[in-house]
This record gives C-alpha cells, sequence and structure tokens, in this order.
C-alpha cells in the first residue's frame, strides 16, 4: 500500500509538472495580436511596403513576397512603432506601366520614392503634405491598428 501511494503521488507530481510545462508553452506560442503586428500578403503577388511612423516621418521599401507577413515588431525604433502602412505591386503592369496600390482607409500623407528610403519626412505646408527632395511624392497611408491582411 504504501509503494502504490508513492507511486500515485510520483504521477500525480510529474502530471503537474507537465501540465506546468504545457500550459507555458501555449502562452509563448500564441502571442496577442497587439504583440505581434504584421502586414500579411494575401494578393497573389510579391508587393512593397513603405511604413509611416509619428511626426511625419516613413521608410520603405520592404518586399514582401505572396502568402508571407511582415511582422512590425521588427520596426519599432526611436520613433516608436509603424502606425500606418503603404503597399504596391512590386512589378509594374507591363501594358500601361501601372502598380496595385493597397493603402486602407487613406488616414494620413507620408512620402515615398521610387527606389528604397530611410525616414524621410513629409512636411504640412497650407494643408498640403511636400516632401524634401526631387524624387520623393506624397501618398496615402493606411492605419495599420493591430494589423492588416491584404488580398487582391
Amino acid at each position: 500500500m504504501k509503494l502504490r501511494n508513492i507511486l500515485l503521488k510520483a504521477i500525480g507530481s510529474i502530471g503537474a509538472i507537465s501540465l506546468g510545462f504545457s500550459t507555458s508553452f501555449l502562452a509563448i506560442q500564441a502571442p496577442s495580436l497587439a504583440q505581434n503586428r504584421e502586414i500579411c500578403n494575401n494578393t497573389g503577388e510579391k508587393i512593397s511596403i513603405a511604413l509611416g511612423y509619428r511626426d511625419g516621418f516613413s521608410k520603405g521599401w520592404y518586399i514582401v513576397d505572396r502568402n508571407l507577413c511582415l511582422n512590425l515588431s521588427n520596426f519599432d525604433n526611436s520613433l516608436g512603432s509603424p502606425k500606418y502602412y503603404y503597399a504596391q505591386s512590386y512589378y509594374a503592369n507591363v501594358f500601361n506601366n501601372s502598380r496595385t496600390i493597397w493603402n486602407g482607409n487613406k488616414a494620413e500623407q507620408f512620402c515615398v520614392t521610387n527606389s528604397g528610403f530611410a525616414l524621410t519626412r513629409s512636411y504640412l505646408l497650407d494643408s498640403l503634405v511636400t516632401c524634401a527632395g526631387n524624387s520623393a511624392a506624397p501618398k496615402s497611408f493606411g492605419f495599420i491598428g493591430s494589423g492588416k491582411n491584404l488580398t487582391p
């Protein structure tokens, strides 16, 4: 009887330890969306993404293949985390040189260039966004919120 009680206690302890590991593992596997904001590319094509930060700063282009996501927690910097996005087709249409655009609710305007750019600032003059430099142009960005799922 003593041996049986010892075995039951041992099995119960192992079960409790196992349950503790299982619970911790689940917490690690499923972080909340607020901690793991992403822009996911479900458009069926490769896209380029520019990110907008507070105080009118923007940065881009980040290339995201189809069916992949851009994890925004990797882009936190002295300006905080990105709040806005502008996405476009990576390849221009061969017939009219246009690109498909994804920019959500067009909440704010930021400056972008055709090639990669780092923390470009937009300026508000007479209610219009202006950009420094000849190649930069204002574009309407959408609000990211807890994440975006871009579709065709």
